[in-house]
């Protein structure tokens, strides 16, 4: 069975063509993949989308075994190809957020406005003692982006070990790949469980996939209430290399009563 139906494969393909103009109109589909691949990758997201809303809405009674097909080829490359739900806390936003306690605060807002506006660093961790306002920012930043179409999740570092300890080891898998290649992750409260050595396991492949891929389309944001030190040696160098990632320490008295945190 082909992954697409002749329907969808003629969208795919004038969808790729828009894109290289360069290839000819009778080039094999195969063709025009791999030139988007290697001269427009951000464009692949885009495409899986238009593949994935396509099978969703087809009478095709094989429309389902296709979609599944197509994310088992689309994650063995290494592109994000699941339905994570954003799941996105309520937050007051940016601008109800209180930078005058002194210049760490100042600081860590705006760093998230830069790392959102995707001017910083691929990767930005938010330090420091609970109730100084990560969370918010944190939740701040997924809001906004989910406003700006982008795909995003946020979880805690609770529900994540949560949802893929549920899951089968070949579901759980599929997620973690999700997880890894997600366009915009927000991992919020790192290092707040207590992990056994599967946590801990877990823990480390995601991190040292989002920063062994860290780049304009694979940016994650990181709070936690532990110092380096006290993190994974792995885990604290990955996040604390200073060619991919930002580390800003929050310095601070909890002001929860405040709305921040």
């Amino acid at each position: 069975m082909s992954l697409f139906s002749p329907g969808l494969e003629a969208k795919v393909r004038q969808f790729l063509l828009a894109r290289a103009h360069r290839i000819p109109q009778d080039a094999s589909l195969k063709v025009l993949l791999d030139t988007v691949r290697e001269d427009f990758p951000e464009e692949i997201r885009s495409m899986v989308r238009l593949i994935q809303q396509e099978t969703l809405n087809s009478p095709d009674p094989r429309a389902q075994e296709r979609r599944e097909r197509i994310q088992e080829v689309m994650r063995a490359d290494g592109y994000y190809a699941g339905d994570l739900a954003p799941r996105v806390p309520g937050t007051k936003g940016f601008t109800a957020f209180n930078t005058q306690t002194n210049h760490t605060v100042k600081e860590a807002r705006e760093a998230t406005l830069a790392w959102v506006g995707g001017g910083a660093l691929s990767i930005l961790v938010l330090a420091g003692p609970p109730g100084v306002g990560k969370t918010h920012l944190a939740g701040a930043a997924a809001q906004r982006l989910l406003e700006g179409g982008e795909e995003v999740a946020y979880r805690t570092e609770a529900e994540l070990m949560g949802e893929l300890h549920l899951l089968d080891f070949k579901g759980m898998e599929n997620r973690l790949q999700d997880y890894s290649v997600i366009p915009w992750l927000v991992l919020d409260d790192l290092g707040t469980q207590a992990l056994g050595d599967w946590g801990r396991a877990i823990e480390d492949r995601l991190v040292d996939a989002r920063w062994r891929d860290a780049g304009p389309g694979l940016r994650t944001l990181v709070t936690t209430n532990l110092k380096g030190a006290d993190l994974p040696p792995r885990v604290a160098s990955r996040l604390g290399d200073k060619e991919r990632s930002q580390v800003v320490q929050i310095m601070a008295s909890d002001y929860r009563a405040g709305g921040r945190e």
